[in-house]
């Protein structure tokens, strides 16, 4: 199993608002948050409202990897934390906002691959997406976007 971690401090927006925003996203602001962002849609069980177990499916385009990513959100702590696993792969990412004095922090994790079994599969994974340019390339990208995501809301 791979683990990539990243921060990410954000000023004067706080913890809620980041954390509605990214519930409230569409394909439309998805698309323009940033330029790596190809499409984003919630397949959700109530109308305007998410939910453990709701459906998320994404595309980026992160440097020269495309991601296509259908996966459930798993876990959710209001304003505070959310966790998604991915439908076919071994792949879990969370984000995790503190807030500090100025802002938030965004603490995000993505873990790909077995804790035990499966090191075929984790083998094949690493050639997909091989380390350390995969990692980095991941860790770049979650940094601009929620920089990008500092300036949204200074605009708004």
């Amino acid at each position: 199993m791979r683990t990539i971690k990243t921060n990410v401090d954000i000023k004067d927006v706080w913890p809620d608002q980041v954390f509605k925003w990214l519930l409230s996203l569409t394909n439309k602001k998805y698309t323009e948050w940033h330029p790596a962002h190809k499409k984003w849609r919630w397949k959700t069980k109530h109308k305007n409202q998410i939910e453990v177990g709701d459906k998320l499916i994404f595309r980026e385009k992160v440097e020269k990897f495309s991601l296509r990513f259908s996966c459930k959100l798993t876990k959710m702590e209001p304003n505070t934390y959310m966790q998604f696993k991915h439908k076919y792969l071994p792949v879990c990412h969370s984000f995790l906002f503190k807030q500090t004095e100025v802002g938030t922090t965004v603490n995000f994790e993505l873990k790909i691959g077995y804790k035990k079994f499966g090191s075929f599969i984790d083998f094949w994974l690493r050639k997909i997406y091989p380390d350390p340019e995969f990692s980095s390339a991941i860790i770049k990208h979650v940094q601009e976007e929620f920089r990008l995501l500092e300036h949204i809301f200074k605009q708004d």
